[in-house]
C-alpha cells in the first residue's frame, strides 16, 4: 500500500509517497522506503522538483547549511561526500533574494536530458527560504516518515570562526608593548657606557714572602671539558624535542573518543589523500618506504603522528606531515575531541598510501597495543600487512580529460564493459569504486573506496578489465569515473569530478 505524507506551508508543499517494510496492526505503518518526492512553490514554479531519496537528502542538507551560514555569519566549505553528490545547492544572491540550484538526475550513469534541461535555479525570498526551512523541519521531526533520515550535521573548526573582539582592542596591547620597547631603547641609548675594569689578581702567598721574586706559581685553572666523541656540537639536554613521540600519541587516545564509523573513515581518509598529496611536492630521496601512524580529528584536522619503522624516523623532515599538524593553545580541547587512526605509507616512487590503523592480523589497533614501545624490528610487520582501504591511485591526474564528448563516449564505453562481464547481480550491498579509463577506454587502475566494496571486488568485473586491456602508466590522458553497485543490482557510472557545465 502507498504511503503519503505531506508538508504544506504558504509558500512550500513538501509531498512524499513511499511504502512501509514494517506491519502494524495497531497503528500507521511507518514510511520506510521513499519512492519519489515533490518540492511545490506556488506561484513560482508549474511543476514540482521531483527526485528520490537523493534528492530529498541533499535538498534537506542544502537548506539547513545555507541557514546557518546565513543566521551565523561564517561560510562553511561545501564539500560533497563521495557517494552523495550535490543534487541541490543553495546560493546567495542580489539584494533579499537566494537561489535554489537544482541539477538534472543521472540515473544509470548518463543523464539524457542534461543537454536540454540545464539546472533549474528557483529565485526566493526570505519568506519563501523559511517556508522550505520549516517543511525540511517537519520532515525531519516526523518519526513516521523515513526514520533512518538523519542531517549529518558537523561543528564549524575552529579555524573557521573569526573573532569578534575589534581589531583596535586586539591591537592596543602590542602596540602598547612596541611603545615601551622603544622608549626603553631610547633610555638605554642616553645611559653613560659603564667604564670595564679587570680585576687585579691577588698576590699569591710566595709573592708576599717576598721569596719567588720574579717567578709566578702556577693557578689551577679550570678543568677543559672532554671532547665530544660523537662530533656533535649538541650536548645531550639539548637534542631535539619538537619530535613526535609515541608517548604524546598514546595520551591522547587514551582521553579520546575513537571514531569507528564506516563512512567517516572513508570520509576523512580521502580528506587526508588530498591534504597530504597537495602539499608533497618534493621529489622523494629515499630508498625505503616510511610508514607513520596519524591521528585525524573528526574535522579533518591532523592532530599527532608518529614514525613507525626506521625510515620513517630518519625522513621525518622530508614529508609534509610536521607542516599539516594542527597546532592548538588548548591541549585539552584536543583530546576531547574524536580521534581516527590511519597508517600513511610514503613509498619510494612518490606514492602515497592510507588506510585504517591496522595490527598485523588485519583487526583494528587498541590504544595500548601499538607505537614504536610495542614493536619488534623496524616495523615491516605492518607495512607488509594487507588493508582493506588503501588508496591505490594517484589523486591528481597529469592529463586529465575534460572534453565533455569525450568523457560521455567513454563513461558509456565503461558501462558496457563492466555490464557485459557481470557476475555480482546478488551481492545486495552497494559497492563504490573510483575507476580509470584512458582515452581509448582502457581501464588502467582502480581503487574500492568503501569497505563492502573492498570485500566483493574479485566478484566483479574490474580485476578482469584491468589484466585483459589495462596498460601501465604512461602520458596517455586517462579519467575517472565513479561506479556504483546498489544493492538491488543496478549499475551506475559517473564521472568522477561531476558532468561538464555543458552538460
Amino acid at each position: 500500500m502507498t504511503i503519503q505524507r505531506q508538508y504544506s506551508l504558504p509558500n512550500c508543499n513538501l509531498i512524499l509517497e513511499g511504502l512501509s517494510t514494517v506491519t502494524t496492526p495497531n497503528s500507521s505503518p511507518p514510511m520506510s522506503v521513499l519512492v519519489n518526492a515533490e518540492c511545490h512553490f506556488p506561484g513560482i514554479l508549474k511543476h514540482p522538483l521531483t527526485g528520490g531519496r537523493e534528492f530529498i537528502e541533499s535538498l534537506a542538507t542544502a537548506v539547513s547549511r545555507y541557514v546557518q551560514e546565513q543566521l551565523s555569519g561564517i561560510p562553511q566549505p561545501h564539500v560533497a561526500p563521495a557517494d552523495k553528490p550535490l543534487l541541490v545547492q543553495l546560493k546567495g544572491g542580489e539584494g533579499p533574494y537566494h537561489h535554489l540550484i537544482v541539477q538534472p538526475q543521472v540515473v544509470n550513469g548518463k543523464s539524457s536530458d542534461a543537454k536540454t534541461h540545464p539546472p533549474t535555479d528557483i529565485k526566493l525570498t526570505t519568506v519563501q527560504l523559511f517556508d522550505l526551512l520549516e517543511a525540511v523541519d517537519q520532515l525531519l521531526a516526523d518519526t513516521q516518515t523515513l526514520p533512518d533520515l538523519r542531517l549529518d550535521l558537523t561543528p564549524i573548526p575552529r579555524r573557521l570562526v573569526k573573532t569578534q573582539e575589534p581589531i583596535a582592542k586586539r591591537a592596543t596591547p602590542a602596540a602598547i608593548g612596541v611603545s615601551t620597547l622603544a622608549a626603553a631603547a631610547v633610555l638605554g641609548f642616553l645611559l653613560p657606557v659603564p667604564e670595564l675594569k679587570i680585576p687585579e689578581r691577588p698576590p699569591s702567598k710566595t709573592e708576599l714572602e717576598g721569596s719567588g721574586g720574579g717567578s709566578d706559581t702556577p693557578q689551577p685553572g679550570p678543568s677543559p671539558s672532554p671532547p665530544n666523541p660523537s662530533g656533535d656540537s649538541d650536548s645531550p639536554s639539548q637534542s631535539r624535542t619538537d619530535a613526535p613521540t609515541a608517548g604524546a600519541l598514546e595520551e591522547t587516545l587514551e582521553k579520546a573518543p575513537e571514531i569507528t564509523d564506516s563512512d567517516k573513515l572513508t570520509e576523512l581518509m580521502q580528506a587526508l589523500n588530498r591534504q597530504i598529496t597537495q602539499a608533497w611536492d618534493d621529489q622523494p630521496n629515499f630508498d625505503q618506504a616510511l610508514v607513520y601512524r596519524v591521528l585525524v580529528s573528526e574535522t579533518g584536522d591532523i592532530v599527532n603522528y608518529t614514525p613507525e619503522n626506521d625510515a620513517a624516523l630518519a625522513n621525518r623532515d622530508k614529508i609534509p606531515l610536521s607542516d599539516l599538524a594542527y597546532i592548538s593553545l588548548d591541549d585539552e580541547l584536543i583530546i576531547q575531541e574524536p580521534v581516527a587512526q590511519f597508517k600513511v605509507t610514503f613509498t619510494p616512487n612518490g606514492n602515497v598510501a592510507i588506510s585504517p590503523w591496522q595490527t598485523p592480523e588485519g583487526s583494528t589497533a587498541p590504544a595500548n597495543q601499538s607505537g614504536p614501545g610495542s614493536r619488534s624490528g623496524s616495523g615491516a610487520e605492518l607495512l607488509d600487512s594487507t588493508s582493506t582501504w588503501t588508496i591505490g591511485l594517484d589523486y591528481l591526474i597529469p592529463n586529465e580529460i575534460n572534453d565533455p564528448t569525450q568523457i560521455e563516449n567513454l563513461n558509456q564505453t565503461l558501462y558496457e564493459a563492466i555490464r557485459d562481464n557481470r557476475n555480482d547481480r546478488n551481492i545486495g550491498e552497494r559497492l563504490i569504486y573510483r575507476v580509470r579509463v584512458n582515452q581509448l577506454g582502457a581501464v588502467t587502475g582502480y581503487e574500492s573506496v568503501n569497505q563492502a566494496a573492498s570485500n566483493y571486488l574479485n566478484q566483479t568485473p574490474l580485476p578482469k578489465l584491468k589484466t585483459e586491456s589495462g596498460r601501465e602508466r604512461t602520458d596517455e590522458s586517462e579519467v575517472d569515473f565513479k561506479v556504483v553497485i546498489t544493492p538491488s543490482g543496478i549499475l551506475e557510472i559517473n564521472p568522477w569530478r561531476g558532468w561538464p557545465e555543458e552538460f
